[in-house]
């Protein structure tokens, strides 16, 4: 996963901006229960890969208490040949009865973006945007394949990579089984992916979603990440990939 030219990214705050780049923003929350709040910030034009990089992270704090998880029944442990088979069967589908809307609105002397949480008229099932099969075969220095197993059932994975100048954590993957969500199994992935960043001494964590994944949205700010960005031409499909960021 990478920044590429198609994604617009919202300068994080006045306090953390690359040089003549950014200019200040000031965030509006978005309103989880649906109702018409929104979150806005003044957007960036299309900058190269290195510009994005630099203005990439929104300041966001990582909670100093994580939603805590059975221990005794759950073990997140590394990737083994053995799992290959239960990772690509898992079911990454979701269901939702909102989502993300987009607005984008252009003058001559502004460019703003608006998000908001929107309702369906019933609740939606939704697959994954891609197969998750071929990221099973990366082996690569400066990359972590987790899975979570509760008794012998493999019930969740993560993937993430250190990538970039200045060097950013990317969780490429992550996926609970539906059964399993709303435990804090994904939240023991997401600290253990964490712990694994810090070691390394990287700027900040990083990670993607889609508009219409309410769920995941949701979860990612829970555990203290920012919307820091959006790519309408990510997917072959219409939908919009958000990008959300949290320093470590």
């Amino acid at each position: 996963m990478s920044v590429t030219a198609g994604d617009r990214l919202l300068c994080p705050h006045p306090l953390y901006p690359p040089k003549g780049l950014c200019p200040s923003v000031i965030p509006f929350p978005v309103d989880d229960t649906g109702g018409a709040d929104s979150c806005a910030h003044l957007l960036l034009p299309s900058l190269r890969e290195t510009a994005a990089r630099a203005c990439f992270l929104a300041p966001a704090v990582v909670p100093a208490a994580l939603p805590r998880y059975n221990a005794a029944a759950m073990l997140v442990r590394s990737l083994t040949p053995t799992d290959i088979d239960a990772v690509t069967r898992l079911d990454g589908s979701y269901v939702t009865d909102r989502v993300w809307q987009m607005e984008h609105r252009a003058t001559p002397d502004e460019i703003a973006t608006v998000f908001r949480v929107v309702r369906l008229p019933r609740p939606a099932t939704f697959d994954p945007p891609r197969s998750l099969a071929w990221s099973t075969a990366r082996n690569k220095p400066g990359t972590l394949f987790l899975v979570l197993t509760e008794g012998r059932e493999l019930i969740g994975y993560l993937e993430a990579a250190v990538e970039g100048s200045p060097e950013t954590a990317w969780v490429r993957w992550l996926a609970i089984g539906p059964g399993h969500r709303r435990r804090g199994a994904g939240t023991a992935l997401l600290r253990e992916a964490m712990k694994w960043a810090l070691d390394r001494r990287v700027r900040g964590i990083m990670l993607e979603t889609q508009t219409k994944n309410y769920p995941a949205i949701r979860f990612f700010r829970k555990n203290g990440f920012s919307l820091c960005g959006y790519n309408e031409f990510r997917f072959p499909s219409t939908d919009i990939g958000l990008f959300f960021a949290c320093l470590l």
